[in-house]
């Protein structure tokens, strides 16, 4: 496989990891406007520094859930283009 192909794997990987962790902002987005009389106490910055570590958890929480996707996808073998592969 030559590089260009590679850097082409990665970077579809990471664009693929990042709309999941687009859409665990929106999910928390929609829980905070939802349930905003909770917060009422909590300043901007505040709620900002809780955004900030929930998208800390996100990003070590959808590393380990995708981990086996993340192994597979990055581990080079010819079956990576076969139809059974695909689907698994």
């Amino acid at each position: 496989m030559d590089l260009k192909a590679l850097i082409s794997l990665y970077k579809t990987l990471l664009i693929r990891l990042g709309f999941v962790l687009i859409m665990f902002n929106i999910c928390r987005i929609a829980f905070y406007l939802f349930n905003k009389s909770y917060f009422d106490d909590a300043g901007f910055t505040e709620i900002l520094i809780m955004f900030l570590g929930g998208i800390r958890f996100d990003i070590s929480a959808i590393l380990i859930i995708n981990l086996p996707f993340i192994a597979l996808y990055i581990f080079p073998s010819p079956a990576r283009y076969k139809l059974y592969y695909k689907k698994l």
